[in-house]
């Protein structure tokens, strides 16, 4: 399940296809057609400001690169929305 919402934009064509914030179907079909391996489960989205560059930085993607090497991820792709 996937739900969109945002209080400082406007949503409607996300909540109409998610796609074009988060390409769920357009990677599922790349991974069909073998264009690499497979999709890691969980994805993951965020939103927001960003308040503190150095947290992002010294903080969130240290962090994330953690989880990330745990589920042995190889690519990411980043969306910015």
């Amino acid at each position: 399940d996937l739900r969109v919402s945002h209080y400082g934009y406007r949503t409607e064509d996300a909540s109409t296809d998610s796609n074009c914030v988060f390409p769920l179907e357009r990677m599922r079909e790349l991974e069909s057609a073998g264009l690499f391996g497979e999709l890691v489960d969980p994805a993951f989205a965020m939103m927001g400001g960003i308040y503190s560059a150095r947290k992002v930085q010294k903080e969130l993607v240290p962090a994330l690169m953690e989880r990330f090497d745990q589920l042995r991820v190889d690519v990411l792709y980043l969306v910015p929305a």
